[in-house]
């Protein structure tokens, strides 16, 4: 279990975790019963880092400091992904929208999308009422952190032969689909 953990928060976060973790392709969907407790870490973090800051700063500021730190703390890896999934959409078919989102480069449909998204984000994050956004910074990267092993289990990998994902999908098993489940509605009826 603890190589597990430490193969989750290296995945999901930057902080340095000493520690062996799990090998092979599938490490990480063998390790996904840990994303939702991960999620929920992170979440405390930004709850108590957004409460500090708001003492300190107006909204609009302490909202891009949170921002920031979410995004610095995970390595922007939500980012990349979706960078890679907009560009993709510019293909003409499957074979090509896959090259492309293996291309490490960034085109114009994710540039475009990552700054609509970071602005929407921001103002999003600035417009939830004070005494419900520590809730919502608590359960947002719960929930982030869950769906990744929803879809792995209710969707088909877009490649079966190569890469990580579809080894991941196969490897998220049922028992860390309910668990963390369980752990999402327990925290959301808590909040």
């Amino acid at each position: 279990m603890l190589g597990e953990l430490i193969t989750t928060v290296r995945f999901l976060t930057v902080m340095p975790v000493p520690g062996k973790g799990l090998e092979g392709p599938d490490a990480l969907g063998r390790a996904a019963g840990w994303f939702p407790p991960v999620g929920l870490a992170l979440g405390l973090l930004l709850a108590a880092g957004d409460r500090f800051l708001s003492w300190l700063f107006p909204p609009l500021v302490s909202a891009l400091l949170v921002l920031t730190a979410w995004k610095l703390l995970t390595g922007g890896i939500h980012l990349d992904g979706l960078a890679d999934c907009l560009d993709g959409l510019a293909a003409r078919d499957p074979e090509q929208a896959l090259a492309i989102m293996r291309d490490s480069r960034i085109g114009t449909f994710g540039a475009v999308g990552l700054i609509f998204l970071l602005l929407l984000a921001l103002v999003a994050l600035a417009e939830i009422p004070r005494v419900v956004r520590g809730e919502t910074l608590l359960l947002a990267p719960l929930v982030g952190r869950y769906a990744p092993l929803l879809l792995a289990r209710s969707f088909a990998p877009a490649s079966l032969d190569r890469g990580y994902g579809g080894a991941f999908m196969r490897a998220v098993s049922r028992a860390a689909l309910l668990s963390g489940g369980g752990l999402v509605a327990v925290v959301a009826v808590i909040l």
